[in-house]
């Protein structure tokens, strides 16, 4: 018999989110994929000369998957963008300082790696219309160096961008010279159209392949009111018959959900299954503003979504009825949108929040527990990627797992008879990541990256910075800086009929 590669040791081992922790246990790998799961001493005698990694001062789990990222490695606080409403906050980030796509996104992925993720939903952003091809082979490049398994979706966003009407229409609410300086800037977006996006999509498509060992191709429109009719249902059309999946925002915030009613006396989740764009292989982003009807549309076509709990509290979008959703079985998944709580990727502090937001007061109110979330963050997620053996360590499964240091989290005392992954969402921290291995090829070992050298993207990103310091961006952010009022004017009759909430944490009286 050939020697397995890897015997991947733990106090506890979890192989998924519904199986009892082994003690004392082990993970066999051979190549690429799990051999077997179990007691240590019985796979170390099965495979004595197989590489040892890990140690019974660890915790093994299965590579944990992010659902929703879009590869910004360098914040939006970094780059001068306070949290605001969603629909305030992306005039700010139009008006940010450029950021190299490659560099960026090879720090977005190494820190969801130092965090324990092995797979990451990457849903594309433009930052450069003009380089769109460009960017988009520059980022997936990125993945590909990192290790990391994606979900590529490329982005198409081209209408609306200001308010949830036409540019024009937009235009013409402002007084006279601030609407010529912002028609002049209109007419040097030139944003990517429907035509050029799918002769992108196809032809990046067929260079990386639309399947490979470590990634996915699948399509991701940002949001219906910023594509349109039109270009929704020929998505939806073509990820049908390719066999692939969509990824699009839906019902963010307050005045998205709104949006669905005025424009087509609909909700937006409604909308897309009208179009035929929403199916087993769709996945939401955010969808925090979910009616039951919704919640009941979704689980009967089998669509997922990703929850974002530090994105939708940091962007005032609220608090998704994950609780709800999970109930009424819709598949829920989780994610980072690249703007966790602390400014940092850390997925498993994201998992933390997840758990402990979802408790809404009373002792009959259900709520999420440590395995709810990290079902989420693992086999709920899968359907999201379109990985299908990713998210447990079963014979046969693709060898992604988590090593995690215990001293941390153990000392200096722990009562005896705890779930382990209780202990992970309580007290596991990125800090205790110790390795990560994915497809059984070691890409952190001993809290150092294998592949690639974080010092060396740090500096890069830096000179970056320095380099495009010079650059106008300071102009468009004066400019969105004028045209803000005037946004919030539009919105000032919207989200007058807040509804009643799916839970209640608190009252007036």
């Amino acid at each position: 018999m050939t020697a397995p590669s890897l015997l991947v040791r733990g106090r506890y081992v979890i192989t998924d989110a519904d199986a009892p922790a082994i003690d004392d246990g082990a993970v066999l790998i051979e190549g690429e994929r799990v051999m077997a799961t179990g007691r240590f001493d019985d796979l170390a005698a099965r495979a004595p000369e197989a590489r040892r990694l890990g140690s019974p001062a660890h915790i093994v789990i299965p590579g944990l998957i992010n659902s929703h990222s879009h590869g910004r490695g360098v914040t939006a606080f970094q780059l001068g963008v306070l949290d605001d409403q969603l629909e305030l906050w992306i005039l700010d980030r139009r008006a940010q300082r450029p950021v190299s796509a490659y560099w960026d996104a090879l720090l977005s992925s190494v820190n969801l790696l130092e965090s324990g993720v092995t797979s990451v939903l990457h849903n594309q952003v433009t930052r450069n219309p003009a380089a769109y091809e460009a960017e988009l082979e520059q980022t997936f490049a990125a993945f590909q160096l990192s290790g990391h398994r994606v979900a590529f979706a490329p982005e198409i966003r081209w209408q609306k961008n200001f308010i949830y009407e036409p540019d024009a229409d937009f235009a013409a609410m402002l007084p006279p010279p601030l609407r010529a300086e912002f028609e002049k800037y209109l007419g040097g977006i030139d944003p990517v159209r429907p035509e050029r996006y799918h002769a992108a999509y196809d032809a990046f498509s067929r260079k990386v392949g639309s399947i490979g060992a470590r990634h996915r191709v699948l399509y991701g429109p940002i949001s219906l009111q910023w594509s349109g009719d039109d270009e929704i249902r020929a998505i939806g059309r073509r990820a049908l018959d390719e066999g692939t999946g969509i990824h699009i925002h839906v019902q963010e915030s307050p005045y998205q959900k709104e949006w669905g009613p005025r424009a087509y006396k609909q909700s937006v989740v409604a909308r897309l299954h009208a179009l035929g764009a929403l199916g087993p292989r769709t996945t939401l982003g955010h969808a925090v503003w979910l009616s039951d009807s919704d919640l009941d549309l979704m689980a009967r076509v089998g669509a997922s979504y990703s929850h974002n709990p530090s994105s939708n509290l940091r962007l005032k979008s609220g608090i998704s009825p994950v609780v709800r959703a999970r109930d009424r079985g819709v598949n829920v998944g989780l994610g980072t949108d690249s703007m966790t709580i602390n400014d940092d990727d850390d997925f498993i502090q994201e998992m933390r929040l997840a758990a402990k937001l979802q408790r809404p007061p009373g002792m009959f109110e259900p709520d999420l527990t440590s395995r709810d979330v990290l079902r989420m963050a693992t086999a709920n997620a899968r359907k999201v990627v379109l990985f299908d053996d990713v998210g447990a360590l079963h014979p046969s499964s693709l060898a992604d797992l988590v090593v995690l240091r215990l001293d941390g989290m153990l000392d200096p005392l722990q009562e005896p008879g705890f779930d382990p992954v209780d202990l992970l969402l309580y007290r596991g921290r990125r800090e205790h990541v110790d390795a990560v291995v994915v497809g059984g090829e070691v890409l952190i070992e001993n809290g150092q990256l294998k592949r690639v050298k974080k010092d060396r993207i740090l500096d890069e990103l830096r000179a970056d910075a320095e380099r495009n310091s010079q650059l106008p961006y300071r102009e468009a952010r004066r400019l969105m800086q004028a045209i803000r009022p005037y946004v919030r004017q539009y919105y000032d009759t919207w989200f007058r009929q807040r509804g009643e909430p799916h839970y209640y944490y608190n009252s007036r009286g």
